[in-house]
């Protein structure tokens, strides 16, 4: 684990935002596919790489407050993403992965997701724990069946309450009992959080299972990155798959806020980090040999 200097970062925030305006733009198209829970139809955003393949894949996992943009008339549709879904995606379609962003939360009744501290008061059937990690699971089943994609070379990538979904996956505990034999268990190389939350796995004592990735808002005013720290540190220290960093003074949903003009100066530079760790995570275990 590496604290990181916000003097030096400071030199980069302009590069997040920057990059995104340079990058040219993908198109999403939408997709259809079933949960591996076995009885949902989800929505899915595919976005594609130029050529023909076979890419490595990336599925994404949307927070709390969903996939859509928070203004009142975003529709339920690619044309109504969030600007920072929209911006990862087209970050790692370009740089040539095929990519998924599953929606979890409008088939199921919740387009606009959830807002801040409503975790009680959140229906079970949308939990991160046992039933988006089925959902992950049925994005990977489907991104194995296009002729573009490698199917063993994919990665699961979440935020916050997703990140928490990419986290039961990575260390086993909390996928739902009798889900589909048609989907293999393990079809993920390596799993990337950003911002969860960390107590349900500190308290059961997980471990990842495959090269996973943790970046921790220093400065979470959503949930706690003392847990987090306290739980990348009791494993850690023992497995160089598992990479864990904490980002001085960022809040939460820090790579969301440096694209827009609400953003502190340690949220740019977070995001700066952010999206070096993960690309550079993703090349060392979905594209080196």
């Amino acid at each position: 684990m590496k604290h990181v200097g916000l003097a030096a970062l400071g030199l980069l925030c302009a590069g997040f935002v920057g990059s995104t305006l340079a990058q040219p733009r993908i198109s999403a198209s939408s997709v259809q596919f079933d949960s591996a829970d076995q009885r949902t139809r989800l929505t899915g955003y595919l976005f594609t790489p130029a050529g023909a393949g076979p890419f490595p894949a990336i599925v994404l996992l949307h927070g709390r407050a969903g996939l859509y943009s928070s203004r009142p008339d975003a529709p339920v549709s690619p044309e109504g993403l969030s600007v920072r879904h929209r911006h990862w995606a087209q970050r790692l379609a370009d740089d040539g992965y095929v990519v998924l962003l599953v929606d979890s939360f409008a088939p199921r009744g919740y387009p606009a997701g959830f807002g801040r501290n409503s975790y009680a008061q959140r229906p079970a059937q949308v939990s991160e724990q046992t039933v988006r990690p089925l959902d992950a699971l049925g994005a990977a089943a489907f991104l194995g069946t296009r002729a573009d994609v490698r199917p063993d070379r994919m990665a699961v990538l979440g935020w916050s309450n997703g990140a928490m979904a990419a986290l039961a996956l990575a260390t086993g505990p909390g996928l739902a009992s009798g889900a589909a034999t048609s989907v293999t268990a393990r079809p993920f190389r390596a799993a990337l959080a950003l911002y969860p939350g960390c107590g349900v796995l500190e308290r059961a004592g997980a471990t990842p299972s495959i090269p996973t990735l943790l970046l921790i808002a220093g400065a979470d005013e959503e949930v706690s990155p003392a847990t987090c720290e306290r739980w990348a540190r009791s494993y850690g220290e023992r497995e160089p798959g598992f990479i864990w960093e904490v980002m001085p003074g960022a809040a939460h949903n820090f790579d969301g806020l440096a694209l827009t003009n609400r953003a502190r100066r340690e949220d740019q530079a977070a995001a700066e980090v952010a999206d070096t760790r993960v690309r550079s995570f993703l090349a060392r275990h979905l594209v080196a040999p």
